[in-house]
């Protein structure tokens, strides 16, 4: 008897084939094609190569499931011996998240750096993405936005992908085995002429850390400036996405032209645009020779003195990269009467061909190995050193281990001992092992190589070690020597007793020691170790003291006082009395002295005075401090540095009959407005925050100055002038007007 299946089960498995077929054939991404066989494959494998086999497997399963590359970039693998296993997951990664990696979102950047870490192509990710308490992508790109628009008044259309790529990172980097430091970076690229770029560095909670942009090099009228900013604008407008010029067109090129033509550049302009100004481009006039025609002649002419078939050089080289997206490439090109095509093969020849009669009047090898824009330049245009280069382009360096590695280090037992080498050997550092390395000291104890292992310090140490800056140099104690674990206790007793006057002894025990070893110290001896005592609690670090104790007979060798929490600080020298050796020097006029006796400091009140100053108004903000307080800060700590080549400049008082603060501020003002008005706007004198300071030095006509200069308040460490003034009639001596960094 037969069984009949139900209507409602067939109805039900027929939903289930469907289902499964669809399964089996829905599209896939091209992440898709990195996870489901580039990843599995290449932990497979050994190295860090797929093989042509490998690469066909990739290719036919991504074909399979309906992802492909582009044409251009499959011909090129098909032409490959095998593919690098991370460039080939790149480019089905682009396939999706679009081609800067740079512009993916960060979740899709910390993934890729998963993906390389799996295969073994970096030590650590230093990719991130956000975690509880820390503000979204979308979040902080919304501070950016606000950011800009309250720093220049303006509504910039920074989230429309036509006027602007937005590049955007969120890493971390450890600086030591205690701190980790998160930052997003996001920098916004314009894509019309006429918009500035933004840039900005943020905390994970959305602080601004780091701003600028470039609304005044957009507006820049300087011709040399403005000729640096339109070769710089057009490679980003129109180059292709390696960077290469070759996919301007004719019409790019003649727009170029005329707008560096209308420039009365000066010795300072782009050597590039000074060229492309003398130069024409077309249009080919009718009867000249086509582009078509040209590069038949130029490949034949080539052909001829270089003994190449015409074949292999329109066929592309097996293992060319894939920034050479026009390995022939062809410019008109036009010097007074004269017209010509400008045409190279894959950058290894180039040709110059009359426009009119076809004759090769330049036939070269080329490289870029002199002017690298020869391409795109007629050959009478360029000095002849920087056109004749005869000499082919060293191949491309495998990637292969060396078979045979260079020993190193090499032995040299007049810097340092036998078992100093020996151990430096023991660690296996190579060409080979050297970013493996250093990526696991970084990822492991951080940036601050003084928190690294000693023989770690001593390898990288010995790397990049220079001879003509002396014999020091990192090193490892002797099996005989003080070992760092006492060096570091004896250390720390040192630098309690030098400094519990200040610190409390709970402060002192928190601190972390950073430890390193120098061979060959010319005034302490052979070996000695070299222990920092240095604040974690916040970032940035702060070193506290430094001690030096000799490894031989753990001797304290000295070392610096104290530095404050906030601002790092160096008192300068002080005399048996209590003050700085420089009180009282004739270089300074005597009724400051008797003002400094009458304050009475000493270094406690001065440390005091200093901590205070600093949390009334922000660390570091020295410009906000009061004239008076920067006159103690100029005794007590800048005077070591005032000396004969600076003109014995410190900060100093004025005198009873001086302009006052108030009076110096109104002349400079009225000073800054009349030279400045044909600069700046009135945005920009509104924007003008006024610092004061007033001067000693030996070189101004009355051993003192005012100083005025002008903040630009937008922006951070910019400035808007500068002005000094006599201090008693307030004549201006000098007056600097004109925007800068720094």
């Amino acid at each position: 008897m037969k069984k009949k299946m139900s209507v409602a089960m067939a109805v039900a498995l027929c939903l289930l084939l469907i289902t499964a077929v669809a399964v089996a054939t829905a599209p896939r991404t091209g992440r898709d094609v990195v996870e489901d066989i580039i990843l599995p494959l290449s932990l497979k494998s050994q190295g860090d190569r797929f093989t042509r086999e490998e690469v066909e497997e990739v290719l036919a399963f991504a074909e399979k499931h309906g992802v492909t590359l582009e044409a251009e970039d499959l011909a090129r693998l098909r032409r490959q011996d095998g593919s690098f296993k991370q460039e080939l997951a790149m480019l089905f990664a682009k396939k999706d998240l679009g081609f800067y990696p740079g512009t993916w979102d960060v979740a899709d950047q910390h993934w890729f750096g998963e993906f390389r870490i799996k295969i073994g192509g970096i030590k650590y990710n230093n990719q991130v993405i956000p975690k509880e308490g820390e503000l979204s992508q979308q979040e902080i790109e919304q501070v950016a936005l606000d950011t800009v628009r309250m720093r220049t008044g303006r509504d910039y259309p920074l989230g429309d992908r036509e006027k602007y790529r937005l590049f955007r990172s969120f890493t971390q980097e450890r600086h030591n085995p205690w701190q980790v430091e998160r930052n997003w970076y996001l920098d916004y690229e314009p894509l019309t002429l006429d918009l500035p770029g933004f840039n900005m560095r943020l905390t994970p909670q959305g602080e601004v850390t780091d701003y600028s942009d470039g609304i005044d090099v957009v507006h820049d009228t300087n011709p040399d400036n403005r000729s640096w900013f339109l070769i710089n604008r057009y490679a980003h407008l129109y180059s292709d996405h390696y960077g290469s010029w070759d996919a301007w067109s004719q019409e790019i090129w003649q727009q170029l032209q005329k707008d560096l033509s209308a420039l009365n550049m000066g010795p300072n302009a782009s050597p590039s645009a000074r060229l492309i100004a003398r130069q024409g481009y077309g249009p080919a006039p009718e009867g000249a020779l086509s582009r078509e025609g040209a590069v038949q002649a130029a490949a034949k002419a080539v052909a001829g003195k270089y003994k190449v078939s015409e074949q292999d050089l329109f066929t592309p080289p097996p293992q060319q990269g894939a920034y050479y997206t026009q390995p022939i490439y062809a410019i008109y090109l036009t010097l007074g009467d004269r017209a010509a095509w400008k045409v190279s093969f894959h950058r290894d020849y180039l040709a110059e061909v009359d426009a009119m009669s076809g004759q090769a009047l330049v036939v070269d090898e080329y490289t870029p190995g002199n002017y690298y824009n020869r391409r795109y330049v007629l050959d009478e245009l360029l000095p002849p050193e920087e056109r004749t280069y005869a000499t082919k382009e060293p191949p491309t360096p495998t990637d292969a281990p060396d078979p045979t590695p260079t020993l190193f280090p090499q032995d040299d037992l007049a810097l340092a001992p036998q078992y100093y080498w020996d151990a430096l050997r023991a660690i296996g550092y190579n060409g080979d092992t050297a970013s493996d390395l250093s990526l696991g000291l970084q990822r492991d104890y951080g940036t601050d190589r003084r928190f690294w292992p000693l023989e770690m310090q001593a390898i990288f140490g010995y790397r990049d070690y220079m001879p003509d800056s002396g014999n020091v140099l990192p090193g490892l104690p002797a099996p005989g020597d003080i070992q760092q674990q006492e060096a570091v206790a004896l250390a720390r007793k040192a630098m309690n007793k030098h400094n519990l006057s200040y610190y409390e002894q709970s402060y002192l025990d928190a601190l972390k020691a950073a430890v390193t070893f120098t061979f060959n110290e010319p005034q302490d001896g052979d070996r000695i170790w070299h222990i920092t005592f240095v604040d974690v609690s916040e970032l940035p670090s702060r070193d506290i003291a430094l001690t030096g104790i000799d490894a031989k007979t753990g001797e304290f060798l000295g070392g610096y006082p104290a530095r404050f929490p906030g601002v790092s600080r160096q008192f300068a020298p002080l005399g048996a009395d209590g003050r700085p050796l420089v009180w009282r020097s004739d270089r300074y006029p005597d009724y400051y002295w008797q003002h400094m006796e009458a304050r009475g400091d000493t270094l406690p009140g001065v440390r005091a005075l200093l901590d205070e100053t600093d949390a009334k108004y922000g660390l570091n903000n020295y410009a906000a401090w009061p004239l008076e307080t920067k006159a103690v800060l100029g005794l007590w700590v800048s005077s070591a540095y005032a000396e004969a080549g600076n003109g014995y400049v410190m900060n100093g008082l004025p005198a009873p009959g001086d302009l006052s603060e108030e009076q110096a501020l109104k002349l400079a003002w009225d000073a800054f407005v009349k030279e400045g008005k044909s600069l700046y706007t009135q945005a920009d004198f509104d924007s003008a925050l006024p610092v004061t300071n007033f001067v000693f030095g030996e070189d101004y006509p009355k051993g003192r100055v005012w100083g005025v200069e002008y903040k630009d308040t937008r922006r951070e460490d910019a400035t808007l002038g500068y002005i000094e003034m006599d201090p008693e009639d307030g004549t201006i001596l000098r007056i600097d007007v004109g925007r800068s960094n720094g």
